[in-house]
């Protein structure tokens, strides 16, 4: 307690400065007296009229600044010379000059043609905002979190609007297109796989060249190549190996939450399983782990999946969700669970022939992002062990032990 702050609440509960003890102690005691009694309970009015004057005179002064903040803001906004700059700006200005009226209502006769947008940053946000506008559509000629962004009202328009781009060195929206950035062609003793006009599962194996938003030269933090290798069915989903630069591991893919969970839990059961009964993981190289015969034979029973499409569009994008474990390569450890989430993140097949793909793996660390690849071939020797090799008990056993390595 200061002497400052004493004598403020002395005052602020209506006590003379001409009535206090002389004493500080003894200006301590009387606030404490003053206190149990009830005296500090209401504010005198002379500060009350202060406060509201005070109040009144910050109000008038925010309001002022305010006013000249949002002319600023219009101003800057007027300024920008690109739609694409102006989302980037601000997205509710955006809403105003290109589909909404001032009081919120949609206006369809603003821009009646789609919009072709270059959303690097806060692009989650800006998706928000567009699918709250009703009737207002939105579509991407790449991922969902990179690629030229289409929005409009015509649902068709949009769609053929975003659909990828041919093979060419540039696009006509400036940058480079999907197939230029990709490096090499499909393996030579493959069928042309743009003939295949049903998807399913089976078509989705082989390998890929990826790309990462972080390394677009498609070359990891230590110089090794970036790419998927999705190589068997499995309990109605897909198996794959990955590396995108900063993390690389195993990945589990399904069409629906609930296969995703009934693989990820089957994968489990089988980490659970090779704990009990001694099991032993391979090396990073390797097959399959030594399981029970009855986890084994419920594996081939369920390999046999139908190979049916994901639901939604049938002329593609062709969505998968994904599960995976693996290791942070910067940092050298395991990550292995990623809790409160269905899924951790997504692969988009752009056709029914699966020549090429984009998506996106979410981490807790920023080693995740988005990516693109094209379909190199059939599934290749490349492996990252399996699921049970990024287990907890693994990951501690390399904490507690990682002098070893």
């Amino acid at each position: 307690m200061t002497k400052e702050w004493l004598h403020a609440q002395l005052t602020h509960c209506g006590r003379e400065q001409e009535s206090w003890p002389a004493t500080t102690a003894e200006r301590k005691k009387l606030l404490k007296d003053m206190v149990a009694n009830g005296e500090c309970a209401t504010i005198p009015s002379e500060i009350q009229t202060v406060r509201r004057h005070m109040l009144e005179e910050y109000k008038a002064a925010n309001q002022i600044h305010c006013e000249k903040f949002r002319r600023r803001r219009k101003l800057a906004f007027i300024a920008l010379k690109t739609p694409s700059q102006k989302a980037q700006y601000s997205i509710p200005q955006f809403l105003r000059k290109y589909f909404l009226a001032q009081d919120g209502s949609p206006q369809r006769r603003k821009t009646p043609e789609p919009l072709a947008l270059h959303i690097s940053s806060h692009r989650r946000n800006f998706l928000d905002a567009m699918r709250r506008v009703p009737g207002l559509y939105t579509a991407s000629s790449g991922s969902e979190w990179d690629g030229v962004l289409f929005v409009g009202w015509n649902h068709t328009a949009v769609q053929r609007a975003a659909r990828p781009l041919r093979p060419g060195p540039r696009s006509p929206f400036g940058g480079r297109s999907i197939a230029a950035l990709e490096l090499p062609e499909r393996h030579l003793s493959e069928p042309p796989r743009e003939e295949i006009r049903e998807f399913k599962l089976e078509n989705a194996i082989g390998s890929y060249r990826l790309k990462h938003y972080k390394y677009p030269d498609g070359t990891g933090y230590f110089g090794q190549p970036l790419q998927l290798n999705i190589y068997s069915t499995y309990n109605g989903g897909l198996q794959a190996a990955f590396d995108v630069g900063d993390l690389t591991g195993v990945m589990l893919l399904a069409a629906d939450p609930y296969t995703l969970r009934r693989m990820k839990a089957k994968a489990e059961k089988g980490e659970k399983s090779a704990s009990h009964n001694g099991g032993r993981h391979n090396d990073e190289n390797g097959g399959e782990s030594n399981q029970n015969s009855d986890d084994d034979k419920e594996g081939g029973e369920e390999n046999n999946d139908t190979g049916e499409a994901p639901s939604g569009s049938s002329t593609g994008p062709y969505r998968l969700r994904l599960r995976w474990r693996g290791r942070e390569i910067r940092e050298d450890v395991i990550d292995f669970d990623h809790r409160g989430r269905e899924d951790d993140g997504y692969i988009d097949f752009r056709d029914a022939g699966c020549t090429r793909i984009g998506g996106c793996v979410e981490s807790d660390s920023d080693a995740g992002g988005s990516f693109r690849g094209r379909r190199t071939g059939p599934p290749s020797t490349f492996r990252k062990g399996t699921w049970q090799m990024y287990s907890e008990k693994q990951y501690d056993f390399e904490n507690r032990d990682r002098w070893r390595r």
